[in-house]
């Protein structure tokens, strides 16, 4: 089974809040839920999705005005439209959210591999090399940026979460990494901070066939 793109969403909240909550749709079946955030500090404390607890695949943490940079994620998350909600500490700090959701993904083994990099003055492009375990993963990642992120070499831009205050991009492969290996997803713009990468293989059908099936007996 090839893993599809499902659905897309996004968040922010202002000082001021001590959770960040939106609502995702999830259709389709062996489902991938990411969650990719950036706030002003390492401040996040969990992560739910219709209440189910997601689990922290990375986090890159950078200096000053480049906070912190987690992706969580959940398989097998409820279909429908639920909420997405994001818990921190420091009630004066701005935080932004995006939700991908990708179907055809392998219910265990998660994360397949993740790698991330970043520069606290920021370039107009960064590269990150992941290295898959698994063929046919797909790879999806988030970079943090002060401007516009414009492209990401090798990969797919996906979403904008872009307040003044916090600047993210979602974004991924768009296609299988094969054979497993190395993948470089570069992150292109006018100054851009984080690029944190995450992989996730496909869901492989059982090839295990009855007797029955098999016309015996």
């Amino acid at each position: 089974m090839a893993i599809t793109k499902d659905a897309s969403s996004t968040g922010h909240a202002d000082a001021g809040n001590t959770t960040l909550d939106f609502s995702h749709t999830c259709t389709g079946s062996n489902l991938l839920l990411l969650v990719h955030i950036q706030i002003e500090q390492d401040l996040v404390t969990g992560v739910t999705y219709n209440s189910v607890a997601m689990t922290q695949l990375k986090k890159e943490i950078g200096a000053g005005s480049v906070g912190a940079v987690y992706i969580y994620g959940l398989l097998a998350p409820t279909t429908g439209a639920n909420t997405i909600s994001i818990a921190f500490t420091g009630v004066n700090k701005y935080i932004t959210g995006i939700g991908e959701s990708y179907a055809g993904v392998v219910q265990s083994n998660l994360p397949d591999a993740t790698a991330s990099s970043f520069d606290n003055t920021g370039v107009s492009a960064l590269a990150t090399t992941i290295t898959t375990v698994a063929d046919n993963c797909w790879v999806g990642g988030i970079a943090f940026w002060t401007t516009a992120l414009t492209s990401v070499t090798n990969g797919t831009i996906r979403t904008n979460g872009s307040p003044t205050s916090s600047n993210i991009t979602s974004f991924d492969t768009n296609g299988v990494v094969t054979p497993a290996g190395n993948k470089t997803l570069t992150a292109n713009g006018t100054t851009v901070k984080v690029n944190t990468l995450v992989s996730f293989a496909p869901f492989v059908a059982s090839a295990t066939k009855t007797l029955a099936a098999l016309g015996v007996g």
